[in-house]
């Protein structure tokens, strides 16, 4: 048994890998929403793995929403990890939001679409990226 294996016996809800964009936005100190987009990478009812390219410190709420999905409402950051070149930040539903799998029946579920590698999803995220990075460097920059 390897340790991906036991971790995922520890979960409370099975996880379902996603290829959706999540929009998210946070309360900053000055009051001020500051909203942003990521990739969803896997949901379960009680929450979701997010990639961003900016970390979220853990305890933060969140409000979100999954267009793809049609599913959205509230959540806390409960890790925050580095890729390197983006972070995975783990959220965990609150406010009574939870998400409800795709019927094991095979019908097909309007509000889950299964994760398909497409050669023209990763230039999208690139380009996401590189936005957010402009504007957060125009943010910054503007403040000095």
């Amino acid at each position: 048994m390897d340790v991906e294996d036991s971790a995922q016996e520890k979960r409370r809800h099975p996880r379902q890998e996603v290829d959706a964009i999540i929009r998210a936005s946070v309360e900053e100190l000055d009051g001020t929403d500051r909203s942003f987009d990521g990739a969803c990478v896997n949901i379960s009812e009680g929450g979701l793995l997010m990639q961003t390219p900016t970390p979220i410190p853990m305890g933060t709420p969140i409000q979100f929403h999954i267009q793809k999905m049609r599913f959205g409402g509230r959540g806390l950051v409960r890790h925050c990890g580095d890729s390197g070149n983006s972070y995975f930040i783990g959220l965990e539903f609150t406010g009574g939001a939870r998400w409800t799998p795709a019927p094991a029946s095979g019908a097909v579920d309007s509000r889950v679409l299964p994760a398909v590698k497409s050669p023209s999803a990763e230039p999208v995220v690139l380009l996401v990226t590189f936005v957010l990075v402009v504007m957060i460097l125009v943010f910054i920059t503007a403040q000095a």
